[in-house]
């Protein structure tokens, strides 16, 4: 009669123990020891606070820890949103001391203070789920429910890249289990449905595709991914992801590859007889670069507009006033690789003025400035003028005259000719977010650019010569 009241002892601690947990990573308790899953229910886990400092989060208390090793390639999903105790949780892999959190969650079920987190495993990886709680010591109830991989993933996340009047890019993260050696995708009218009314697709060995120029202003759209493993086997479509496209076609100078030349006003002295040019951020969409951060904040560059200019002295001074929290920025380089030189931020919400008073310029080298509004949202009031000017007599008139080059045809469908009257150095063509989709260092008077595996729409080609770089607006067929 002992030896069974003993063993029925033994038992119940033992499941109390798994329940709970271990204090710490090195006591982390298994997952399976309360089932043979694919779903291990675990009831009543216990967290007590303590003294703060986890392994996985500095204000961590005491947790409970469990482990589960991934008997096959899948992906888990541990969650407590069917209780009502407000926990935090983390799941890292490695080992213990020096873990690599993979993700953390706090208040993500769709209602109540659970948590949830859903992440893909690898066969024989240990991955260590680590509970905790700052505000209560009560039990909860939480599971880990595993999923096997299928032969052929769905793509993890689509990202807009770009949306346009016309235009919409997107690229999506790549699928996590199979082999893809391609993605399907498809572009239909608003609750169409997949594979009917279709406006667009294609099919790309890489994680990023465009529209095209086929879309109209203003209207809904639905967008379908699906991935394709060869052999004939696919993934299930992802969809429909809806977008609508802008009632407006952006400004020209909405990227730095479309900045807008303007000239260095010479001989000025003050910002006073300077010669103002009118200007303004609305209809912008996209920028090509994230706000940097000006005077210790860091902004929103959504609504940026560009500018451009070459230096004839050293010395050069941009003024702009504006009706809105503006930043100005003024950088050197190319547009695939600027480099930032000067910024104003007067961190004020209304009129006020923005200036840049900049020496120790190469005469001859194009510098590009942008303005964009702090809050990265189209302002009340968009419009601003600036002034570029500078107290030294210019001395870049026999730069500017020797950049005449002509280019056809535009638009382009296979290549774009460029002639010079100077050899032309370098020829760069942007996308309509600013990425270099060709880049080419020709050094002749005459230039044949292959734009045929571009897809349709809208670029900027910049052209250097005597180092000096123009942009011109080249449209793809």
């Amino acid at each position: 009669m002992k030896k069974i009241t003993f063993l029925f002892l033994s038992l119940t601690t033992a499941f109390s123990f798994a329940q709970n947990g271990g204090n710490t990573c090195g006591t982390a308790v298994d997952v399976t020891s309360v089932g043979a899953g694919p779903v291990f229910n675990f009831t009543g886990t216990d967290i007590q606070n303590g003294t703060l400092g986890g392994e996985t989060d500095a204000t961590t208390r005491d947790a409970a820890w469990f482990f589960y090793t991934a008997a096959a390639d899948g992906t888990i999903n541990v969650n407590s949103c069917a209780g009502t105790l407000d926990t935090r949780l983390h799941i890292s892999n490695g080992s213990c001391g020096s873990l690599v959190n993979l993700a953390t969650s706090d208040d993500d079920c769709d209602a109540g203070l659970g948590s949830a987190i859903t992440i893909p495993v690898i066969s024989g990886t240990t991955y260590y789920i680590e509970w905790d709680s700052r505000w209560s010591s009560a039990a909860f109830n939480w599971s880990l429910e595993f999923t096997e991989a299928p032969e052929c993933s769905e793509v993890e996340a689509v990202f807009q890249d770009l949306l346009l009047g016309d235009q919409f890019d997107f690229s999506w993260d790549a699928a996590t289990f199979g082999s893809p050696i391609g993605y399907n995708w498809e572009i239909v009218a608003d609750g169409a449905g997949q594979g009917n009314s279709i406006v667009a697709s294609g099919n790309t060995a890489g994680t990023n595709a465009s529209s095209g120029s086929v879309l109209t202003l203003n209207t809904p759209y639905d967008l379908f991914i699906q991935t394709d493993c060869g052999g004939g086997v696919t993934s299930a479509w992802v969809g429909p992801i809806n977008f609508t496209t802008l009632s407006f076609t952006p400004v020209v100078n909405d990227v730095c590859a479309g900045a807008l030349p303007v000239s260095v006003q010479g001989d000025v002295a003050t910002a006073g007889e300077a010669v103002f040019a009118a200007a303004s951020i609305a209809e912008t969409a996209n920028t090509n670069l994230a706000a940097l951060t000006c005077a210790g904040f860091t902004g929103n560059a959504l609504d940026d507009v560009w500018y451009s200019f070459v230096a004839g002295s050293t010395e050069v001074n941009i003024t702009a006033n504006v009706n809105f929290d503006a930043v100005l920025t003024l950088f050197s380089g190319d547009c695939d690789a600027l480099i930032q030189e000067d910024c104003a931020d007067a961190t004020v919400s209304g009129p006020t003025v923005e200036e840049i008073n900049t020496t120790g310029l190469t005469i001859g080298a194009t510098y590009y400035f942008r303005v964009y509004s702090f809050g990265g949202t189209t302002p009340a009031n968009p419009t601003f003028e600036f002034a570029v000017w500078t107290p030294q007599t210019l001395g870049n008139e026999d730069i500017l005259a020797n950049t005449t080059f002509s280019y056809f045809p535009n638009p382009v469908k296979n290549t774009l000719s460029l002639k010079a009257q100077n050899n032309i150095e370098n020829v760069t063509i942007f996308n309509m977010v600013g990425q270099a989709v060709i880049k080419t260092a020709p050094n002749t008077m005459e230039s044949e650019i292959d734009m045929q595996s571009l897809n349709s729409g809208t670029y900027f080609a910049q052209v250097t010569i005597n180092n000096v770089t123009k942009t011109i607006k080249v449209l793809k067929q």
